[in-house]
């Protein structure tokens, strides 16, 4: 797609949004997650920063307006309150319970992107659903959205949710660490293509994406895995919610789960738990065929757990805060420890080969050097 025209249809993938949920407190007070829309600078030449930002709710635009600041996200021009409507002005929207829809638009452009608003009551619990079974590293530098991880087991994932909601006495939210130009595509496979599958389909719920744009295609440090999702369940708690479960494939993406403190028995990972769920929580029999191949990113990650002695699994702890500089450097001094032995052995029996001249090593470090 071009990103240079005005029109929305080719800056599709250069632009989107989170949806928002809203709760209404036990004293009547509206609090919400925030407003996240995030602009990349290629979505269009005549969108740069503090271009205003109208909003229109329930097809009806609304006074207020935000602007684009220099990340590309959008903000209100005040102190506090600057990603979230305040609750006096939530009041005012006349809001119906359930989906409102919502329009950013930039009054000078064709740009413009859709999202959701999600009222609910404060006694109204959530699932939340992790879309990520792919570990986030294998394809945070590919240029083209991944696959969303979920077809290893689709038809127990779809099953699942469609019966934990299904008397609408619970709200599901759905995250991913994909990056938020990607909504459209996330929204499309859950709310389009993954519906009425064996009479079952994923409910409809705010989708929550990684606020930044497309990967660039040969970007040289990884992302920090979940950062964004740490940061939206902080922002969650705080809208003083009950959490009754989480759900994911991916065993790896529990951990961000318990480090909000959210309750360790209510979160539920692994690559079958969909379906053992289906059986624990319904107690009827499976009708629905058990994957047959086991996801190829599932393997792998399988693969890359420690085993102790004991032959218990240690999964090996990673310190997020660590400097990803410092991770680097190590797996190169191992790599290089790994050389000198092997060439030590090649030393006992076998002749040496020609070594090469000693400026050819240095232009090697100094290219290594540059790289740095």
């Amino acid at each position: 797609m071009g990103c240079g025209s005005s029109k929305v249809e080719d800056v599709d993938d250069w632009m989107g949004a989170n949806d928002v949920l809203l709760v209404t407190q036990q004293t009547g007070s509206l609090l919400s997650s925030p407003m996240s829309l995030f602009v990349s600078k290629y979505a269009n030449s005549n969108i740069t920063t503090g271009r205003v930002v109208s909003i229109e709710i329930n097809d009806k635009k609304i006074g207020l307006k935000m602007t684009l600041n220099s990340r590309g996200l959008t903000v209100f021009a005040r102190e506090e309150d600057k990603y979230r409507f305040k609750s006096r002005e939530w009041a005012s929207f006349g809001l119906t319970p359930g989906s409102n829809p919502g329009l950013y638009r930039v009054p000078s452009s064709d740009f413009h992107v859709h999202f959701t608003i999600f009222n609910i009551h404060y006694t109204k619990p959530l699932i939340l659903v992790d879309l990520d079974a792919h570990k986030p590293e294998n394809w945070e530098r590919d240029y083209v959205p991944p696959f969303y991880g979920l077809e290893n087991d689709l038809d127990h994932i779809i099953k699942l949710c469609h019966k934990l909601v299904e008397n609408e006495d619970k709200q599901i939210v759905y995250l991913t660490d994909q990056v938020i130009v990607w909504d459209n595509s996330v929204r499309d496979h859950l709310f389009e293509k993954y519906q009425n599958k064996n009479g079952y389909s994923m409910p409809l719920g705010p989708v929550i994406l990684r606020q930044e744009g497309a990967p660039k295609k040969f970007e040289r440090k990884p992302r920090v895995p979940n950062m964004y999702k740490k940061k939206f369940l902080k922002d969650l708690l705080e809208l003083n919610v009950t959490i009754e479960g989480v759900y994911g494939t991916n065993p790896e993406n529990k951990a961000v789960y318990s480090k909000v403190d959210i309750a360790d028995e209510t979160l539920f990972f692994g690559p079958s738990v969909f379906r053992e769920k289906c059986i624990e929580l319904f107690d009827e029999d499976d009708l629905l065929q058990a994957p047959i191949e086991k996801d190829l990113m599932i393997e792998e990650a399988d693969e890359l757990k420690r085993i102790d002695p004991e032959g218990e699994e240690n999964p090996p702890e990673v310190d997020e805060d660590q400097n990803l500089d410092q991770i680097q450097d190590q797996t190169e001094e191992e790599q290089e420890d790994q050389e000198e032995q092997e060439a030590s052995k090649d030393d006992e029996g076998i002749a040496d080969e020609e070594k090469p001249e000693e400026s050819d090593l240095q232009g090697e470090v100094d290219i290594d050097e540059d790289k740095e």
